[in-house]
């Protein structure tokens, strides 16, 4: 069964985007389909709890901050617009623009916006696009990504097999995500990282390494594909990527037309060495410009991953990154300790203001601990640590033992989805 044919989610957001300057400063936020509609429902602002007159007096259910998320406006009741379906209107911020837009975000809300169904809408916290007319905006953001509407899952290959990658290995994985349940599950993704290329053609093209993919890339995505799943590759956007193989300094768009022969679906762009772009940006805003072209050629979009965004200030690459990346890396690579994966979460805070639907942070890869295998089941919980623990551990993990995982409380080598992230710090805040 598909989870999107079951509608239990309140209104979700698909975009937010500056109002017409003839309207005063505004903002619009764009509400997308959820469940079994097509279209984004009617919305109401909903009083919490016993309170009557909460939604006709709060000022902290939506709010709105003119300096990248600084310092915070709350947004007059009355200034409050859901009468449309599918979207929300935010007025009254006078001369100001706005450059961000949160909702929910206090420690106790008394008002919420709900759907037909009494479901209300989960807390957010975005930057502000910059206006087009509601004809131009779904073009806009569709090529700017929105059709991402949430962060990608699957199976990166580094963490495991690094160097040591080949097309039957691919092969395998997408069988085993199929087999297993995973891709049911929302893992869709597979993804190559470093060490599939070897060198440049004479007309500049990249070059797979012939030993370990003799089919071919297109040959690799059309066996993934027809599984249901997603193929990425790994770049970097100087000349050498992280192991001293070709990078795409100054063949981005040679590159982003080739993986569209291909029928890539991921592209992550690295931050390694060799030579590179003055200017930091310069890599991905030509990789945005060949893979937009690929999207419309083909109407098959590529997510894009890149290295790194630190620096949320809009002067610095927290102003513009949204605007050529699905995802960017904040932090360094995740460890195998519980210490690490905690860290590299905790140092999302301040990059929070910079995602949105369809642009996210990336911590890097979840990790839990490796399990022995066998084992029986079900298992005693809390288990005792520090357990003897064989390594490496085969992947994926078969499905039965994701429930297991949760009680865990210490690092490892396989990725987990939200829920299960959920399990293992609620264990870490009880134990």
């Amino acid at each position: 069964m598909q989870w999107d044919a079951l509608h239990f989610e309140g209104p979700q957001v698909g975009e937010i985007y500056a109002g017409s300057p003839a309207a005063g400063g505004t903002a619009v936020i764009v509400l997308k389909p959820v469940g079994i509609h097509e279209t984004a429902t009617a919305t109401h602002l909903t009083d919490v709890l016993d309170c009557t007159t909460c939604c006709k007096a709060s000022n902290n259910t939506f709010e709105w901050s003119a300096d990248g998320g600084r310092s915070w406006t709350g947004v007059a009741p009355s200034a409050v617009d859901v009468s449309q379906p599918g979207k929300i209107t935010l007025s009254g911020f006078g001369s100001a623009a706005a450059t961000h837009v949160r909702y929910a975000w206090r420690d106790f809300v008394n008002c919420v916006v709900s759907n037909e169904d009494g479901l209300p809408m989960g807390p957010f916290s975005s930057n502000v696009g910059a206006y087009s007319t509601e004809e131009a905006a779904p073009i806009a953001r569709a090529a700017s990504g929105a059709t991402l509407n949430a962060p990608p899952m699957g199976f990166n290959s580094w963490n495991f097999y690094h160097c040591n990658i080949d097309e039957n290995t691919l092969r395998a994985l997408a069988d085993a995500m199929v087999a297993n349940g995973m891709k049911d599950a929302g893992y869709t993704y597979i993804n190559i990282d470093d060490c599939w290329q070897v060198a440049r053609g004479a007309d500049g093209s990249i070059t797979p390494d012939p030993a370990r993919f003799p089919s071919g890339m297109k040959a690799v995505a059309d066996y993934i594909h027809a599984r249901g799943l997603k193929f990425g590759v790994y770049t970097a956007r100087g000349s050498k990527t992280c192991q001293g193989r070709p990078g795409s300094y100054q063949h981005e768009l040679q590159d982003a037309a080739t993986y569209c022969d291909w029928g890539l679906d991921y592209l992550k762009n690295d931050n390694c060495g060799g030579s590179n772009w003055p200017a930091e940006n310069t890599s991905w805003i030509n990789f945005q410009t060949g893979l937009d072209a690929c999207y419309a050629k083909t109407g098959r979009y590529t997510v894009r991953s890149i290295e790194y965004c630190k620096d949320p200030a809009p002067s610095q690459c927290g102003g513009w990154i949204a605007g050529v990346a699905n995802l960017w890396r904040t932090t360094g690579d995740v460890q195998a300790t519980f210490e690490s994966c905690m860290g590299n979460l905790h140092s999302q805070d301040d990059m929070a203001p910079v995602a949105r639907t369809g642009h996210y942070n990336d911590p890097d890869m979840v990790r839990c601990l490796p399990l022995p295998l066998p084992l029986p089941l079900p298992l005693p919980l809390p288990l005792p640590l520090p357990l003897p623990l064989p390594l490496p551990l085969p992947l994926p993990l078969p499905l039965p033992l994701l429930p297991a995982i949760g009680s865990l409380r210490a690092a490892a080598c396989l990725s987990l989805p939200p829920h299960l992230l959920l399990l293992v710090l609620t264990n870490q805040l009880t134990d």
